[in-house]
């Protein structure tokens, strides 16, 4: 539930990931880094699987890496696309490392998700709806992280707006709502706490022990909080542990919880179905950019008049920048398995 943040210092964070990434479009650089990773995961015959996919591999992150660096010199009318799909590539490329026969089914090509074809009018794009759907990249993607494909749900783009922290100041300004939460992690002998504003129990209507058992669903029974209790307009959450090592940052893994990419953690209150699952941070991007892409690529006008002349463009264009920051260090994180925070040294 807790994880260590390996720190690394660098003087450019963006191209330093990119550098690292880059390694392995090299075929005689992705080979050997392949099989290990079958070998990982408990795949036979990891030299043959190695050897099967490390063009497609390698070419799936060149293609992704020149199109989300193609995008910068680029005016925001095509941004959609070029970043959906550069994001696309590298996600097929993560995919390929713990699903080595990916794809095995032509299903498994498709988007995963769809939008709706005729736009309600007048239209608002945070008010549109996105679902996911049985088959396709995105649900195949999220059996193998949350063990669930989402098969289903729908989203408005305001619900998954509200799940991105580095968002969070235009999203409140459009939508007069707040959604995320800071927490500060604490650690203390054999303890870490969580520390949080007693707001968010405002935000449900809800007493403490109410909300905490509904967070604690999704929490194993030996990692069930020891205690926890309300002083100074603050909530304190405690949770014990036997042996706990020493680290200067730690990530916590719950899927109420997000961490922006200075380490900060965040607390998600969505007030319109509270106990409704959130979705994996990659999931949000993935779904909010394949309905900008649908709509830059199908209508036009429409697209026009969001991007130049609608509240929701303070929301996009931060959007497109930071999407180029975070992707290359979530596809690091997943093909090395680590958890890192990048610091400007």
């Amino acid at each position: 539930m807790f994880t260590p943040l390996q720190i690394i210092d660098v003087e450019h964070p963006e191209t330093w990931l990119w550098e690292q990434l880059t390694y392995l479009e090299n075929e005689y650089l992705a080979k050997p880094f392949l099989t290990k990773r079958y070998q990982h995961f408990g795949f036979e015959e990891v030299e043959k699987l190695s050897f099967h996919n490390v063009q497609a591999f390698s070419h799936y992150l060149r293609q992704g890496r020149a199109c989300l660096q193609t995008t910068s010199a680029l005016e925001g009318w095509v941004e959609p696309l070029t970043l959906y799909y550069g994001m696309l590539n590298l996600l097929k490329a993560v995919l390929i490392t713990f699903d080595p026969t990916y794809p095995a089914l032509t299903s498994l090509m498709r988007h995963g998700c769809s939008t709706r074809k005729k736009k309600r009018q007048p239209y608002r794009f945070l008010q549109d709806e996105v679902r996911i759907q049985k088959e396709g990249l995105l649900p195949h993607l999220l059996h193998f992280l949350t063990s669930s494909s989402k098969e289903g749900e729908r989203f408005t783009p305001q619900s998954l707006f509200g799940m991105v922290p580095e968002l969070q100041t235009p999203y409140s300004l459009i939508t007069k709502k707040k959604t995320l939460f800071p927490i500060h992690l604490h650690q203390e002998h054999d303890s870490i706490w969580l520390i949080v504003s007693e707001d968010v129990l405002d935000q449900v209507h809800l007493s403490l022990q109410s909300w905490l058992h509904q967070f604690s669903r999704y929490v194993s029974e030996e990692n069930k909080p020891k205690q926890s209790f309300q002083k100074n307009k603050k909530i304190y959450i405690q949770w014990s542990f036997t042996n706990i090592q020493e680290a200067k940052v730690w990530s916590m893994d719950h899927p109420w919880i997000y961490r922006n990419q200075k380490g900060v953690h965040y607390l998600w209150i969505d007030n319109e179905r509270p106990y409704r699952d959130s979705l994996p941070m990659i999931a949000v991007i993935y779904l909010v950019l394949f309905s900008l892409s649908m709509l830059a690529r199908y209508d036009s006008p429409l697209w026009g008049e969001l991007l130049l002349d609608s509240p929701e463009s303070a929301l996009i264009q931060p959007l497109f920048q930071w999407v180029k920051r975070w992707l290359p260090h979530w596809v690091y994180d997943h093909l090395y398995n680590h958890h890192t925070l990048l610091q400007i040294n």
